[in-house]
């Protein structure tokens, strides 16, 4: 009995090879994404590559059954000759471009970085590593990868490294039986269910590791595959268009109930996903108006056809021109949409068709057969030439970072501030540095340079930016061992990053300092949401064990600070709203619950934040470009925060001179990095504050 009759028996056809309303449902994914990154309008449009995974489900399962249906069995080296001639491409002439325009547009640490992605892309393991970034929490800020949309093409890569086996060996030990098709619906919702189940779990305990990992993303494929092996659904019933017209409207509905801080995948993946599959479920009949006014319209189905090309170009174009258009408006952002519709055009037609259109890798019989290569001869020569020279440059670029490994970055600077332990920079000269690096015209050699420049080593590299048991209350203090006089810093990262300068400014009198710090946990008796929009009880916790700690320890100084900017994250509270007055009133609870164990308690400030020198330092801007003014919400919540300090009988330290002048704030300061992401202190300028930072601290005039 041949696949063929098991396929008929089971009345189970394969999908038809061709449907054009699958290329305006391609469109509506990448516009979402296009969107989304280039306006941040709809907030939710990274659903589109949701969109994008159950599609490639459903055509490239669609396309197994039918080879299985025609020959018994699923050529492999047809399988990997056909994504390869459809992906490499137009991958490879990406990545090239994006690695030589990063070396001509980054200082050295990120064009480096760029480099290193590329060649993770060039692996099919993107979603490894920058899952691997994104769970290290001091890198979670760090400048935006040109290439890191790529992810999502080696997640569908690893799913079908393992995908065709289970369709071959499904279909294989059903052929007999005449069940072939139920064996592999069978396979395919237990690995459905299994991922599902798996997705739910990850989001909520590693939410940045689910976001790309292709274990807890599969059962999104699998819901196109289950639909490839079962067409006929829905295919009958009265209601077809009107179900087409409600899951498209699922899918664009989800683009604007989904956001940035809702966990994702998780449950919130349900909407896109569901909505995609009973879209290509329900669609497909020419005379349905789902079809014929939206999906298979001539712009839906043009911007469907060059979908991929426009996938991979808008990201890079969009990084790219930040470097030359930094904070750019909406319009120069509509401007990037069509760019890169431009650029994405010239892609398709230029390289990703002419391929297509070819000859290579094909086998000499398939070519004479189908006439490859002989019908579009004239496109072949210049997409060919296209493409070895992207490969070319590709692993050009990659020796070319070897060799630059060790080499230093420029950075802006105008006059240094000169380090002298017997005559430390004082608040006059810190003024003057600061009015200098304002608006400079130039760029020079930065101290640190940005390739090594870094955050306080204690949080960093001495594992102490959670204090919170025994064992790191032993490990984490600092000074003298027969030290005279005892303090204790109180807060969160940004309390971590003030101790280069804490240390510079009291241990050489005779004190030690003990860290009591977590990142992310501010000095608040209220629940603050993470990152992912969760409640972090992991703080409360923590809080819990300061006061246990504090109850049995009297320090002669206690500092505490933090980063107020918090106040937009209150559990309970509308998002990215900040509630000043919530959070002085929380604040100053805590204040008072601590402020019996020491003789003086002391509040830091937070800083005001600036440009990330290591993204808006590059070849092409100038020092200006990483200049910002101080944002409003930030001065209403340290104001808070002070009037919290005072009313609970502690002392406040407003540091804002300390890093802008005139309300405005540069990220270097003469030639010394201020931030190393933009917010949290370089472990150089907290150093560098110092002498000043010890006599506020310790009250002196």
């Amino acid at each position: 009995m041949s696949t063929t009759d098991t396929i008929r028996r089971d009345r189970t056809p394969a999908p038809p090879s061709f449907r054009p309303d699958i290329e305006g449902l391609r469109a509506i994914a990448v516009g979402l994404v296009v969107l989304a990154h280039l306006t941040g309008w709809p907030s939710g449009g990274f659903v589109g590559v949701d969109v994008f995974f159950v599609i490639s489900g459903y055509l490239i399962t669609g396309l197994l059954v039918r080879e299985h249906a025609r020959s018994g069995r699923i050529s492999w080296r047809g399988f990997y000759v056909r994504r390869v001639r459809r992906i490499m491409p137009v991958a490879l002439l990406t990545l090239a471009v994006t690695v030589a325009v990063s070396w001509l547009v980054f200082t050295g640490t990120r064009a480096a970085e760029a480099t290193r992605d590329a060649l993770y892309a060039l692996g099919f393991a993107a979603n490894l590593h920058f899952a691997s970034l994104g769970t290290n929490y001091f890198d979670a800020n760090r400048p935006e990868s040109p290439l890191q949309h790529f992810w999502s093409l080696a997640v569908e890569e690893q799913f079908y490294v393992v995908w065709p086996v289970v369709v071959l060996v499904a279909l294989t030990l059903g052929q007999r039986r005449r069940v072939g098709s139920r064996y592999l619906s069978l396979a395919g919702l237990a690995i459905l269910g299994a991922s599902l189940v798996w997705s739910l779990h990850e989001t909520a305990a590693h939410p940045t590791q689910a976001y790309f990992s292709t274990t807890v993303r599969a059962w999104e494929l699998g819901v196109g595959a289950v639909l490839a092996v079962h067409p006929q659904w829905f295919s009958r019933t009265r209601f077809r268009p009107a179900l087409a017209w409600l899951a498209l409207a699922g899918i664009v509905l989800s683009a604007f109930l989904i956001g940035p801080a809702t966990p994702f995948p998780g449950t919130a993946a349900l909407l896109p996903v569901l909505a995609t599959g009973l879209l290509l479920a329900t669609s497909g009949d020419p005379r349905s108006p789902t079809e014929r006014w939206a999906l298979g319209s001539p712009p839906m189905r043009y911007l469907g056809r060059i979908s991929y090309s426009l996938y991979l170009w808008h990201w890079p174009v969009f990084i790219l021109a930040q470097a030359l258009l930094p904070a750019p408006s909406l319009t120069v952002r509509l401007g990037l949409v069509a760019l890169s519709v431009a650029v994405s055009s010239l892609s398709y037609f230029l390289v990703e068709r002419p391929v297509l259109e070819s000859g290579w890798l094909l086998p000499g019989a398939t070519r004479q057969r189908t006439g490859e290569g002989r019908r579009h001869r004239p496109w072949v020569r210049p997409a060919q030439l296209v493409t070895g020279t992207g490969l070319v440059l590709a692993l050009a670029a990659s020796a070319f970072t070897i060799g630059q490994s060790g080499a230093v970055a420029a950075g802006p600077v105008l006059s240094p501030l000169v380090r002298d332990k017997d005559n430390p920079v004082g608040e006059v000269e810190l003024t003057s540095a600061i009015a200098h690096s304002v608006a400079p015209e130039e760029w020079g050699e930065l101290h640190p340079a940005l390739d090594h420049l870094e955050g306080a080593p204690e949080m960093i590299h001495q594992d102490c930016a959670d204090v919170d048991d025994a064992e790191h209350v032993a490990k984490c203090r600092y000074g003298p061992r027969n030290a005279r006089h005892h303090a204790v810093l109180v807060g969160d990262s940004f309390a971590a990053s003030w101790m280069p300068g804490v240390r510079a400014g009291l241990e050489k009198h005779g004190w030690d300092i003990q860290m009591l710090v977590y990142r992310s946990c501010p000095n608040v008796s209220l629940t603050i949401n993470t990152n992912e929009g969760r409640p972090y009880t992991a703080c409360d916790a923590h809080k819990d064990f300061v006061r246990q700690h504090l109850r049995s320890h009297h320090y002669d100084l206690m500092v505490l600070a933090d980063r107020s900017w918090f106040g937009s994250q209150i559990t309970g509270q509308p998002k990215d709203r900040a509630r000043p007055d919530l959070w002085e009133k929380a604040a100053r609870e805590f204040f008072t619950s601590v402020r019996p164990s020491a003789d003086r308690a002391v509040v830091l400030g937070s800083p005001p934040g600036s440009g990330d020198p290591r993204q808006c330092a590059t070849k092409v801007s100038s020092p200006e470009d990483c200049t910002t003014p101080v944002r409003p919400d930030r001065s209403a919540l340290n104001a808070a925060e002070a009037r919290a300090a005072r009313s609970a009988r502690l002392s406040y330290v407003g540091v804002r001179d300390w890093f802008c002048y005139r309300g405005r704030c540069p990220a270097v300061v003469g030639d010394t990095p201020v931030y190393w992401d933009g917010s949290h202190l370089s472990a150089a300028y907290s150093e560098l504050l110092g002498p000043m930072l010890g006599e506020a601290l310790l009250g002196r005039p």
